[in-house]
């Protein structure tokens, strides 16, 4: 196979990956900078561990009981029509790992 007959590269799409998450979605040079936990999460579409579904972060006066992996909710996925390069891009430049985060008061 000759150089000049191999297919053409796509779209180069670069960020900036540390293990930090500070300065998380700011751009350094152009290249937006985002944190490895946030690029394992949408690789493996494991958002649903950042869930508090026995209620561990919630004051200890106000959590129920601990609940059954049975009547837990269901999980959801970042990729309901399968995993697909562009969709991947479109998480993590809409930061949509972290959307379904509680608010701090609820």
């Amino acid at each position: 196979m000759e150089l000049a007959s191999a297919p053409q590269p796509g779209n180069v799409h670069a960020w900036i990956v540390d293990t930090s998450i500070e300065c998380d979605h700011e751009r350094f040079s152009g290249f937006m900078k985002i944190s490895l936990e946030e690029l394992l999460l949408a690789l493996r579409d494991d958002c649903h561990l950042l869930d508090d579904p026995e209620g561990l972060a919630k004051d200890s006066s106000q959590r129920g009981g601990v609940q059954s992996p049975s009547t837990q909710r269901p999980r959801g996925t970042l990729y309901p029509e399968g995993f697909r390069a562009e969709r991947f891009l479109q998480i993590v430049d809409t930061e949509a790992v972290w959307a379904q985060l509680p608010s701090g008061n609820s």
